[in-house]
């Protein structure tokens, strides 16, 4: 994790933390009820993530005639990307009458595909049974996610709260990312890495609670690192992203079962 980041992450941290201890002392709570039910804020999400992903490859060897050759070249990969996920938050703090400080997490499942066999196979009949093969990607990676931020929370999923429509949210924290990738006739590799987000929410409730979140995870991420050295030819191949923007629908399915208080 590069220093620069380092440095992005924990002023942001230092920010929401400095605004919700200053916030809570001019606050009385005294009229203030809280639902204890956690289940009420668990969200299911659908996520677009963007992430500028390039294939680098070197190869030095000697021929069949005896002489030295080489290639080298870096593309960017085509993408078709796709994901799903599920999370929720914890309170730590009030701020205000409508606002929190809390933990939010996350399990996010991301696909990047950069190539894809269609009709991998044929479909045949034996007469008693039809088989066809599905599309095989030839070419992709399967990613496990979880984030964990310090967020400063308002609004309706804040408070569990009929008495607010809209809600907000900013946060900062480390996402750690398990990655599974294939790419063609080379082996299958696995890697992991934790790099500093930061995110942004805002939702309406209307009935239950939709919200729009923008996360971006900084530094770079290996996806795949590949080399074989021989005695007549080195070869490598390594597959890595600069940063990643993933643009979610978060749903709360239970908003409708939230109280009022005013």
């Amino acid at each position: 994790m590069r220093a620069s980041s380092f440095r992005v992450l924990l002023l942001i941290l230092a920010s929401i933390a400095s605004f919700s201890a200053t916030a809570q002392r001019g606050f009385n709570y005294k009229h203030y009820s809280e639902s204890s039910y956690s289940w009420q804020r668990v969200h299911i999400s659908l996520t677009k993530p963007v992430a500028g992903i390039q294939m680098k490859y070197n190869y030095s060897g000697i021929n069949h005639y005896g002489k030295k050759e080489s290639d080298s070249y870096t593309k960017r990969l085509p993408q078709r990307s796709y994901g799903f996920g599920i999370g929720s938050f914890f309170p730590l703090a009030k701020v205000s009458k409508a606002s929190k400080l809390a933990i939010g997490a996350d399990v996010m499942f991301n696909m990047y595909e950069w190539d894809v066999i269609k009709n991998a196979g044929v479909m045949y009949n034996t007469g008693t049974h039809m088989y066809q093969v599905a599309d095989v990607v030839v070419a992709g990676s399967f990613n496990m996610g979880i984030p964990v931020t310090l967020d400063y929370r308002t609004g309706c999923d804040a408070m569990q709260s009929k008495d607010y429509n809209t809600c907000f949210a900013i946060g900062a924290g480390v996402y750690t990312n398990w990655a599974a990738t294939t790419y063609y006739e080379f082996q299958d590799a696995n890697t992991w890495s934790a790099r500093p987000i930061i995110k942004m929410e805002a939702g309406l409730r209307f009935g239950m609670c939709f919200k729009l979140r923008a996360m971006y995870q900084f530094g770079k991420i290996s996806y795949f690192s590949y080399k074989n050295e021989y005695t007549t030819f080195d070869e490598t191949l390594d597959i890595e992203g600069k940063g990643t923007f993933m643009l979610s629908l978060l749903i709360i399915p239970t908003a409708f079962s939230w109280s009022r208080e005013m």
